[in-house]
């Protein structure tokens, strides 16, 4: 009589060939699939002209930056320190004065204010 246990192989799954199923698939949808077509969007994009655009006669604009923290705008001593405070003094008209000191400030030309 034969009493020893009987040594049985586990089943395993063979993944190689789902994984190439799967392959197919997923190139057979790719292929299949419609795609929008993103290009056909219409811009209107704007159109230079010859002629060009006069400019009016630029005023420095002069910051100043105290020790103490205060600004100045074309030497004019601002009321506090706020980033309002200083975003309104640049939106107005500057009063152009010309800088005695030799130490002058870097003069920066006045662009939009940000």
């Amino acid at each position: 009589m034969n009493l020893r246990p009987r040594h049985r192989e586990d089943p395993e799954i063979n993944l190689i060939s789902m994984i190439d199923v799967m392959l197919v698939l997923l190139i057979f949808f790719m292929v299949s699939t419609t795609f929008n077509q993103e290009g056909r969007v219409k811009v209107q994009l704007p159109q230079a002209s010859q002629i060009p655009v006069p400019r009016g006669p630029r005023e420095p604009l002069v910051i100043t930056v105290t020790a103490e923290g205060s600004y100045r705008v074309n030497e004019r001593t601002l009321i506090n320190a706020s980033p309002d405070t200083l975003r309104t003094a640049l939106v107005r008209k500057p009063v152009p004065t010309e800088v005695p000191s030799r130490f002058a400030p870097m003069r920066v030309p006045r662009t939009k204010p940000w």
